[in-house]
């Protein structure tokens, strides 16, 4: 579930786009029952890891919301600079009184 939807895609999910709006949003996030989904991107240098945006969307039952990522400070900074950016993102869903489930996938942001 969480796996296809942890990279942005489209038109607005480049370098200028998501600096310009301060993020990106995933409008038809997809959750399978009531709980939270956490949706964070992070750059690794070595073992440490730099929050580039995080956003989180709870939702009372199964079904569609908009979950919008937003920067952080240094996630701003190193996009402004950058041609490209190899980033991993990290999704956690989280159902009403159940374990969290948790997925990552690395994917590459451009200008």
């Amino acid at each position: 579930m969480l796996a296809g939807e942890i990279a942005p895609s489209g038109k607005l999910a480049t370098i200028p786009a998501i600096l310009k709006s301060g993020g990106f949003a995933f409008a038809a996030f997809k959750v399978p029952e009531a709980g939270s989904a956490v949706l964070s991107w992070y750059q690794a240098h070595g073992s440490k890891l730099t929050l580039i945006a995080t956003g989180k969307l709870t939702l009372s039952k199964a079904g569609t919301g908009k979950l919008t990522v937003k920067l952080t400070v240094a996630g701003r900074k190193l996009l402004a600079k950058a041609n490209s950016l190899k980033l991993t993102g990290r999704g956690t869903f989280t159902p009403a009184n159940q374990p969290a489930v948790s997925t990552t996938k690395t994917f590459t942001l451009r200008k």
